[in-house]
């Protein structure tokens, strides 16, 4: 990655939002115990992510990025989806993923 600019302190504190957004989500699954401390994780994530793709100093091709970012969002759910139907059809009276969002809901 030759002259991309970065500020490691900025880094490391991404890194930390990560392991949060990791423990929330497993936290969620069990006890809901450390879900408050870690909901800073995904807005702070997205907005030092935003710093530095919002960099100026470079002349950007958003319609490409856009595209990359769409097809990245398209194959996560994708994935997630024939890991669900995966799941259900092994164990056909399991909940869901989607039930147990209505259930939360």
């Amino acid at each position: 990655m030759a002259g991309q600019f970065r500020i490691t302190n900025i880094e490391w504190l991404r890194v930390i939002a990560m392991v949060a957004i990791v423990l929330m989500h497993i936290d969620a699954c069990y006890t809901y115990t450390l879900l408050p401390a870690t909901r800073f994780a995904v807005p702070f994530f997205f907005m030092v992510t935003g710093y530095f793709i919002g960099d100026q100093s470079k002349k950007k091709d958003w319609k490409k990025y856009i595209i990359h970012a769409l097809l990245l969002l398209l194959g996560a759910i994708t994935s997630w989806l024939v890991c669900d139907m995966t799941l259900r059809a092994v164990n056909p009276l399991s909940r869901t993923i989607f039930a147990e969002i209505l259930a939360y809901i």
